[in-house]
């Protein structure tokens, strides 16, 4: 089996899957990814520089069409010169939202190829017009939903079959390409990502904080109201109020991952903790920015209370790795949300807006922590029996392999 991972931020998705490949005998890989993408190559890859074209003249709502067309382009002239040294793929694996596997059939026209189909945005209903706070931050959204899927729709229409990691996921798309789609989860290593009575987490002043310490976590590749910043730290001042010996860990960049950017020059972290400074107590909430995956299991081990808030959007690794640890997730009321986290079974629901009943939810948390270790106990065996990486995920994602081939 040939395999040929094409993705601009490689790894990715592909993570677990490329390690496979790696240490399997009989199966032989390469990759594509963006020459601006400064990961460390696992496998033999072949990096490409984009060259955008000039998009002055064209509509704001279509370059980022033009963009995954200038990706695509890029992608097949690397196939190309893997082509020319002998390498050919049985399969192709890419992810749908890029535009990189758009002409990859036309360099390979017997490979398979595996669309990683993420998301399938909607005018209304989903991440657009849910939190009314910052629309007026996307006047153009409802416009360029059509061009965002595009790409999407353009790459899954060139592939074989889609891969789409949850439900809620799939239930985004059309029924015309929903019928291409595969539900399979990327893979959680429960093995790894474990409960530890005995944890700790040192803080940069030398502080530790230990395993049953009133310790409330929450964690996003950046914070912004995509995730339920703004909620999270507008709930903070009755936290502390009612909590004093609670200390908060938060862990994300300043960047912005997903939504609109902030107004002006500050980032959404600075607008959101100016709006509440004056109310808590900064030195209790350690914003320790991006860790590594060793420092992230040992803040879920530690962590009395998980808060984790989202859009009606693409579900975060990083809720099923806290129900992996053991955590007690506090989760929005959201419909990616509750295909996972089901109400006072493996965890808490609430709303997404309502901070102060986040509040109230946490301090009960914190006030009873023996009272809701079933709640952490049903979590980790949920995500065992339908997120393990060893006997689920892997297992499935391998098996679509072979069918393709």
């Amino acid at each position: 089996m040939r395999l040929l991972f094409v993705h601009q931020n490689l790894p990715g998705q592909y993570v677990h899957l490329m390690h496979w490949a790696k240490t399997t005998t009989g199966v032989t890989s390469a990759a594509i990814t963006d020459q601006n993408n400064k990961r460390p190559d696992s496998i033999p890859t072949l990096r490409y520089r984009l060259k955008l074209p000039s998009t002055n003249a064209l509509a704001p709502a279509s370059r980022r069409f033009a963009e995954s067309v200038a990706r695509a382009e890029s992608a097949a002239k690397a196939a190309i010169l893997y082509k020319e040294r002998g390498f050919v793929p049985d399969i192709i694996l890419g992810h749908g939202a890029w535009g990189e596997t758009f002409y990859l059939k036309e360099v390979f026209p017997d490979a398979k190829i595996i669309c990683y189909a993420e998301f399938y945005y909607r005018s209304m209903g989903q991440n657009i017009g849910f939190d009314p706070e910052f629309d007026q931050l996307q006047p153009n959204a409802i416009r360029t939903v059509s061009t965002q899927n595009a790409t999407m729709t353009t790459s899954l229409l060139a592939s074989d079959v889609g891969q789409v990691p949850t439900q809620f996921q799939a239930n985004t798309f059309p029924p015309e390409l929903k019928e291409k789609l595969s539900v399979i989860f990327d893979g959680i290593d429960t093995d790894t990502i474990a409960p530890d009575s005995q944890a700790t987490f040192s803080l940069s002043d030398g502080r530790v904080l230990r395993a049953g310490d009133p310790i409330i976590t929450f964690v996003n590749r950046n914070f912004e109201p995509y995730r339920g910043y703004h909620t999270f730290m507008r709930a903070l001042p009755e936290i502390f109020r009612r909590n004093p010996s609670a200390e908060v860990i938060m862990v994300g960049g300043d960047s912005v991952s997903y939504g609109p950017p902030p107004p002006g020059q500050k980032s959404w972290k600075e607008i959101f903790l100016d709006e509440v400074r004056d109310r808590i107590d900064t030195s209790r909430v350690h914003f320790i920015g991006q860790v590594s995956a060793g420092e992230l299991r040992r803040i879920y081990q530690v962590s009395a209370v998980h808060v984790y808030l989202t859009y009606p959007f693409v579900l975060s690794w990083s809720m099923m790795e806290a129900m992996s640890a053991g955590c007690l997730v506090i989760g929005s009321d959201v419909a990616p949300v509750r295909e996972v986290l089901h109400h006072n079974e493996n965890g808490i629901l609430t709303d997404f807006f309502d901070h102060q009943l986040l509040a109230e939810q946490v301090t009960k948390a914190l006030a009873s922590p023996s009272h809701y270790q079933h709640l952490r106990d049903n979590a980790r065996v949920h995500i065992r029996k339908n997120y393990d990486l060893k006997t689920i995920c892997l297992p499935a994602q391998i098996n679509l392999l072979q069918k393709l081939v």
